[in-house]
């Protein structure tokens, strides 16, 4: 994989890095939503003399809103950095920007996208890399402009 192609394929994984975190953070949420329902759902009586459910309870309560908080911070940087990816995957050609959105985002399998694209699995990763390559080269030089108005350019 030349350098471009690296640059793209670590910026897209990123991306799909910070979505699987989202839907794992999603998924504790709900198990202590769970876990708070239940010792929620308890006799009154037996709260006051079991205290273990209640600091059940709390901890769960607890933890659930370090876990949203958690998701509120993770769902921002994943929301910036997917706005960022789509602008830099604007100037590609439709079926590059698909291509790579199949891939990395819905994280279609090569022989899935091939048989409803109807391409060769070859051609479609030589075209996967190709529109890997152009976007490597369109991050390289955002990048390189960004350095360069900020003053942070190359000396």
């Amino acid at each position: 994989m030349t350098e471009y192609a690296q640059i793209a394929d670590a910026r897209l994984r990123k991306l799909g890095e910070a979505e699987f975190e989202i839907k794992s953070c999603m998924q504790r949420i709900e198990e202590l939503e769970n876990v708070a329902q239940c010792c929620g759902s308890l006799n009154i009586a037996d709260k006051v003399q079991n205290s273990v459910t209640g600091n059940k309870m709390e901890d769960a309560v607890v933890e659930l809103l370090e876990e949203q908080e958690r998701l509120r911070t993770l769902a921002g940087e994943w929301v910036k950095i997917k706005k960022s990816v789509l602008a830099e995957m604007e100037p590609l050609p439709p079926l590059y920007r698909e291509l790579l959105l199949r891939r990395y985002c819905y994280r279609e399998k090569c022989e899935d996208t091939a048989n409803e694209l109807d391409y060769s699995e070859s051609h479609l990763r030589l075209l996967r890399r190709k529109a890997l390559e152009q976007l490597g080269e369109n991050i390289k030089k955002n990048t390189q402009t960004g350095q360069e108005e900020s003053g942070n350019g190359p000396d």
